[in-house]
């Protein structure tokens, strides 16, 4: 019984200092908060970032000048030393090509004096005949304004009967209708007849008529006269039909819906007067077609006969220029013989010597004076070290945001410029490249070497919630950020978009006002207590 008791008595003690343990534990982990930088959220309308990249340093101008001939090197510009465009880089010396040149040189002037006498003489004979061409050309010119302005006045007297047909056409079928002819409404279409059908056969060919007359030009160019006047003498035919039906209607007409005798046979002699105008115009039309497709047969065998005469003295012509060119291929090809023997000896007496491309400095030599050079072989390197050319390749997305002339920093010290961007990226890639320039002569930059470009990447009229990219959690099932709610940990889901290099648009999740943890290397969890510092 005694060692129950005592038993009993540990066991409460224990319970008792561990649960004292236990809230003074609570007490302590109350009192510890998290320190956490914080971003209050609002939307920028401009995002600033960095890129940094690199790339190869190279002269702005560089050359790798080889030798073009054989002979002996006699001078080389010296490494290091400054050139100007135009100064000579090195002279080689050969006598049998110095030689060569000079002959060349004196045969071509004399081939050149010989034979321009020759052509002289035949260029006379070829002006005489060239002056009774001259003649054919000017009758032949005359025979073609005769016959355009014959043919203008056919046309004029179709444009006349054109305009003439289509105001008969228009005053007809506006007898014969009902408020005006675009309406398509017949006069006659509910004029009491014995025969109906007649009646219904001679209303569709009103409409037909009608929409013949709609489709015409009420201006009649020359440029559209053919297509006009075809189109003008359907329309003809059409309200002929429609004009001879309704004269027949008429006749079979009675008395009733409005009409009375006394109507009926006026509209029948205004009828009468409109198929005998109808009837003229048809003819007058057709006469006119006639007459313009006449004038131009006749214009063309007037044609040709003024270009057969002109062919006659085009052959004389031809015949004499042949004789000319005779005389003159065979002076061309002594002169050609002589200047190609001139310009291959001059070839090789111009590569004895060769002139800077553009001002530079000699880098280097690869070999020396009096050694024998070949053709194709490596002399001299020369390169403009005054300007000096970074090429990078760059994400298009980061790539919109730089523009010509942006300053750039190499190598965290040296500035330079945006020189050139690629108007279009690579498709495999999909990368920009830019090219940054700059002139710093006392850079201390060395072609070759690989140099680090900063940018500063600025985004203009974003319009939009940015915050740091190492802020969002980034995970497969979604991307998430942790704000401050009630100075504890909450977690926002939340859907990103553009990415500014080290920062990032928010889409979706957060809101103006919200207080972002800056993780910065701090773990935190939903429901911790933090505490903000600067």
């Amino acid at each position: 019984m005694f060692m129950k008791t005592r038993f009993l008595t540990l066991f409460l003690l224990i319970a008792l200092v561990l649960a004292g343990c236990g809230n003074n534990g609570d007490e302590i982990e109350e009192t510890i908060k998290k320190q956490v930088q914080i971003q209050e959220i609002a939307k920028q309308d401009q995002v600033n970032s960095s890129l940094s990249v690199s790339g190869t340093i190279v002269p702005k101008q560089y050359s790798m000048v080889r030798s073009l001939t054989q002979g002996t090197i006699e001078y080389l510009a010296p490494v290091g030393s400054q050139v100007s465009i135009g100064q000579p880089l090195f002279s080689i010396r050969d006598d049998a090509i110095e030689s060569n040149y000079f002959s060349a040189l004196q045969s071509y002037e004399q081939t050149n004096i010989i034979t321009d006498q020759r052509v002289k003489q035949a260029e006379l004979a070829l002006n005489s005949s060239r002056a009774r061409l001259d003649l054919a050309e000017s009758q032949f010119n005359n025979t073609i304004a005769q016959t355009e302005q014959s043919l203008i006045t056919s046309e004029d007297s179709a444009i006349a009967a054109y305009n003439s047909a289509y105001n008969s056409l228009n005053q007809a079928l506006n007898f014969l209708s009902l408020g005006g002819v675009s309406n398509y409404n017949y006069r006659y279409k509910n004029i009491p007849t014995p025969y109906s059908e007649f009646r219904s056969d001679t209303d569709l060919a009103f409409s037909v008529a009608a929409g013949k007359f709609l489709e015409l030009d009420s201006v009649v160019t020359r440029d559209n006269l053919s297509e006009s006047l075809n189109k003008i003498n359907k329309a003809l035919v059409a309200t002929k039909q429609a004009v001879d039906n309704s004269a027949i209607l008429l006749q079979s007409a009675l008395a009733g819906n409005d009409f009375t005798a006394t109507s009926i046979a006026a509209d029948t002699l205004t009828n009468t007067a409109y198929q005998t105008a109808i009837n003229q115009h048809t003819g007058g039309i057709i006469n006119s077609i006639n007459s313009i497709t006449n004038t131009k047969i006749n214009n063309r065998l007037a044609i040709n006969n003024a270009q057969a005469q002109l062919d006659l003295s085009n052959i004389e012509y031809n015949n004499a220029e042949i004789s000319y060119d005779n005389a003159d291929n065979s002076t061309i090809l002594e002169k050609n013989i002589a200047q190609a023997q001139f310009d291959n000896a001059a070839y090789g007496y111009n590569n004895l010597s060769l002139a800077a491309p553009f001002s530079g400095t000699i880098l280097s030599h690869f070999a020396n004076a009096g050694e024998q050079a070949s053709p194709g072989q490596q002399l001299i390197e020369v390169g403009d070290l005054s300007i000096i050319e970074i090429s990078v390749d760059i994400d298009v997305a980061f790539a919109k945001a730089i523009k010509l002339n942006d300053r750039a920093l190499i190598n965290e010290k040296i500035e330079g410029f945006v020189a050139a961007i690629d108007p279009v990226g690579d498709l495999t890639s999909g990368k920009i490249t830019v090219v940054v320039q700059t002139n710093d002569e006392e850079s201390e930059l060395i072609t070759g070497e690989i140099a680090e470009v900063k940018f500063n990447l600025i985004y203009e009229e974003v319009d939009s919630i940015v915050i740091p990219i190492k802020a969002a959690t980034i995970e497969a099932s979604g991307n998430y950020v942790f704000v401050i709610e009630k100075d504890k940990v909450a977690r926002k889901n939340v859907v990103l978009g553009q990415v500014f290099n080290d920062k990032v648009s928010v889409v979706e999740g957060l809101n103006e006002g919200d207080r972002l943890i800056l993780l910065n290397g701090i773990f935190v969890s939903v429901g911790d207590e933090v505490e903000i510092v600067e």
